[in-house]
């Protein structure tokens, strides 16, 4: 092999370790890393598209028109910077979205279009890194305690929901347990694949990894990721194994009669019929949902075009929100993801951002459905699914400025992206 092959090819193999590290940092580095320390969050992302203009010679796959849709969403975006009363704020919260965004969009992009037995192997230790986030959960959850927390990063979460709670609810490495809920269901219908796909040796692993995940959600008490879960992995048998899809449905409408009441298990009661949909503060029927309806309302009256700019929601709060009552800084915030982009980009990236998602989530669907023999269909309904919960679950919080699922969101519409063709002529009606 002449040299320069040679360098091709280990430059090609240190990327994929690249690739790993990139995925171990959205996996176990929480929140409040990439708040002290802003070049973990942009160093990476920069120097991963740096890598590959470097593989390719070239960075004029950026702007192919393969990748059309993610510039306009991304900015969309951006325009309503323009607009906002702080705009150095605006700006800055901008970057912190758009360049991580793009970054492990191209990361996703990229394992794709290797090949499916490498992205088989990345996708094998991506179930690995899932299911030890979720060990940890559950570790955390049964000792009361969170070593992370305690002696590396500082958090008022962790006293709230563990070591001050009665009921604990754990925050693993993803800081809120709303968000190690998020991040686990993103990657759950890839495990649900990997058992189906492993040999029969390697699936009592699979199955534990499953186990581990779904553990981990419903001990992180949010009932948005239970039910985003719940969406995910019912898309996902439903196209994979029907029998499995009536056993899972059923249990899924099972649990919240059975969890009716505030008895033990303490905590689970938040599956129950009494505050799944209505009944707790901020379900989904409730004042506290009303109210942030009312006060997108009003935003959009002042400024529908290019809406407040990024984080302007919190900033002039009390602006447009509809009651005197008193709200802390916490929850100045709509707490929907579709929300505040709504409120803070308005009708301008409210559409190119969803359209450019649901364009991805549409396309894939037609191409799973398709006639056409296809080796990566499985894995690419996995992605779909799991992109799909994730649309379901920023109708209950903020997903937009949580790093961590929000560039898993990010990693799933480049796999997507890759998945669809540039052109699709699919028959779609079996």
């Amino acid at each position: 092999m002449k040299p320069i092959a040679k360098l091709e090819t280990a430059f090609g193999s240190s990327m994929w370790i690249f690739a790993v590290v990139l995925l171990a940092l959205i996996c176990f580095l929480p929140q409040e890393i990439y708040e002290m320390h802003s070049g973990v969050l942009f160093s990476p992302p920069l120097l991963w598209i740096a890598c590959l203009g470097a593989r390719q010679r070239s960075l004029k796959f950026l702007w192919e028109g393969t990748h059309r849709g993610l510039w306009l969403a991304l900015g969309a975006l951006g325009l309503s910077c323009t607009a906002a009363l702080d705009r150095n704020t605006a700006w800055t919260a901008y970057v912190s979205v758009a360049l991580p965004f793009a970054g492990y969009y191209f990361l996703g992009y990229f394992l794709w279009k290797e090949g499916f037995d490498r992205a088989r192997i990345f996708i094998g230790i991506w179930v690995a890194f899932a299911a030890l986030i979720a060990l940890i959960g559950v570790v955390e959850w049964l000792v009361g305690s969170n070593l992370i927390y305690e002696r590396w990063v500082g958090s008022s979460y962790y006293e709230r929901y563990v070591s001050l709670a009665t009921f604990p609810r754990p925050l693993s490495t993803q800081s809120h347990p709303p968000i190690l809920a998020s991040f686990l269901l993103g990657c759950l219908p890839f495990a649900l694949w990997f058992y189906e796909t492993v040999k029969k040796p390697c699936r009592p692993l699979a199955l534990l990894a499953i186990s581990l995940m779904v553990t981990g959600i419903l001990l992180a008490g949010s009932r948005g990721g239970f039910l985003s879960a719940c969406v995910a992995v019912l898309v996902y048998l439903w196209h994979r194994n029907r029998r499995a899809f009536w056993i899972t449905l059923g249990v899924v409408l099972l649990m919240p009669f059975v969890l009716y009441t505030e008895g033990p298990p303490v905590g689970f009661y938040r599956f129950g019929t009494r505050h799944l949909i209505h009944g707790g503060y901020d379900s989904v029927v409730s004042p506290y949902r009303m109210l942030r309806l009312i006060l997108v309302g009003r935003v959009l009256l002042f400024s529908p075009v290019l809406g407040l700019g990024l984080t302007h929601l919190r900033l002039r709060f009390f602006e447009f929100f509809p009651s005197s009552m008193p709200v802390t800084h916490e929850f100045m915030i709509a707490d929907n993801m579709y929300l505040t982009v709504l409120a803070e980009t308005g009708l301008v990236g409210f559409i190119f951002f969803y359209g450019f998602v649901f364009r991805l989530v549409w396309r894939a669907y037609r191409r799973i459905r398709s006639k056409e023999p296809l080796e990566d269909r499985g894995l690419g309904l996995a992605a779909w699914a799991a992109l799909l919960g994730l649309l379901v679950n920023m109708g209950g919080y903020d997903l937009l400025y949580w790093h961590n699922p929000w560039m898993l969101l990010a990693i799933l519409c480049g796999m997507l992206r890759a998945f669809v063709p540039a052109r699709v002529s699919i028959d779609a009606t079996h």
